[in-house]
């Protein structure tokens, strides 16, 4: 009968190339198996026989595939989890031909960019790198703090990719920051069309912030098994290029905090959209800003495009010149234009007497325009 071993932890172990450099806090792929901490245990059977729960099966058989460990690795190995930190240089990986199709990989990287290639159980990635994981093969992938990845996958909604709890990453050029752990998946963004961000609403309460320079589409997708139809908390925007939020069979409970600069448009009328809506723009000289918001009450009267109005300090005769403004309805009128707090900067091109749905449009230079009166 076979005596079991304890065998040996692989825990924070630097890979080397060179039998020369083994020793203390060293691993080292030999001809025979592996040399770690000097000491060698060999490829045969012992493995199976003597250290079944060491790890040293799954780690020869990795580093005996061409380029996936690398000189100055640093490596530990857990049951089915293999830690991978690497230097600080540039090396892309390619994990296409390995083992790990069972086993996750938690990698930290460095300030290299790089990409990484292959199949694996699942994928966690950590550090201040960029990665291009177009040629990764998962479902399951976790960004954690710092992380920075472009990728075309997942493609579909059923596959997002997990953002840990109180981190901040950038996926496809969107820098996404959030409280509690958040499923989303992130479209890049094309030659016509702003990024589009779907997210699985979270089953508690979360604030959620979205840095989008080229703006984007951020849709908050219809209930999944274990999370609630609910979306509540805080959601930031801070963007240029077009902004629209919208709910996909669920309501949106959250707080939007909206900050815009040269963004041609925001909308946030889609009915899903509970919360309160503060709403900043920045313009330069020759810009527009089109804002299709809610306001907190209706209008007084009905504006329609071909007859906008102008925000502005009205007398009493300009403002019955509008169409629809009568002596019993002026003073409602003149409320609810200085209202929103645009006077001079900005015309309303539409708004209802049946809805407080409100399009307003500003126009020319102005740096953080606070819009008042909008849903509470």
């Amino acid at each position: 009968e076979v005596t079991k071993l304890p065998g040996t932890e692989i825990k924070n172990l630097t890979v080397v190339d060179d039998v020369k450099n083994v020793g203390a806090g060293k691993i080292f792929k030999t001809d025979d198996g592996l040399n770690i901490n000097g000491v060698e245990y060999l490829a045969d059977s012992n493995f199976d026989k003597y250290y079944p729960n060491a790890g040293l099966k799954e780690i020869y058989t990795i580093m005996g595939e061409s380029g996936v460990l690398q000189d100055d690795d640093v490596i530990t190995y857990e049951k089915d989890k293999l830690l991978l930190t690497l230097p600080s240089k540039a090396s892309d990986r390619d994990f296409g031909n390995t083992s790990l199709a069972n086993i996750t990989l938690e990698l930290t990287g460095n300030n290299f960019s790089k990409k990484i290639n292959g199949t694996m159980k699942a994928l966690i990635l950590k550090g201040n790198s960029i990665y291009d994981i177009n040629g990764i093969d998962t479902s399951n992938i976790t960004l954690q703090n710092g992380v920075s990845v472009t990728t075309t996958k997942p493609t579909s909604d059923t596959e997002p990719i997990t953002v840990a709890a109180n981190s901040t990453v950038t996926i496809n050029g969107v820098k996404v920051t959030t409280d509690k752990e958040t499923k989303l998946t992130v479209k890049a963004k094309t030659v016509v069309d702003a990024p589009v961000i779907k997210i699985i609403p979270n089953s508690e309460s979360n604030n959620l912030t979205f840095e989008c320079a080229d703006g984007a589409t951020i849709i908050f997708k219809e209930n999944d098994a274990g999370y609630g139809s609910t979306q509540n908390g805080t959601i930031k925007v801070i963007a240029g290029g077009k902004v629209s939020i919208k709910g996909n069979k669920m309501s949106v409970e959250s707080d939007l905090n909206i900050e815009v600069s040269g963004a041609e448009e925001v909308n946030l009328q889609d009915p899903t959209l509970k919360g309160a809506q503060n709403v900043k723009v920045t313009n330069g000289k020759n810009s527009t800003t089109t804002l299709k918001v809610k306001a907190a009450t209706k209008a007084p009267i009905s504006i329609t495009s071909d007859k906008a109005v102008e925000l502005k300090e009205y007398t009493d005769e300009e403002l019955l010149k509008i169409d629809g403004v009568t002596e019993a309805n002026k003073d409602a009128v003149r409320e609810y234009l200085n209202s929103f707090g645009l006077n001079g900067k900005a015309t309303i091109k539409s708004a209802s007497t049946a809805s407080t749905d409100v399009e307003i449009e500003i126009t020319g230079e102005v740096t953080n325009a606070q819009v008042s009166n909008l849903q509470k």
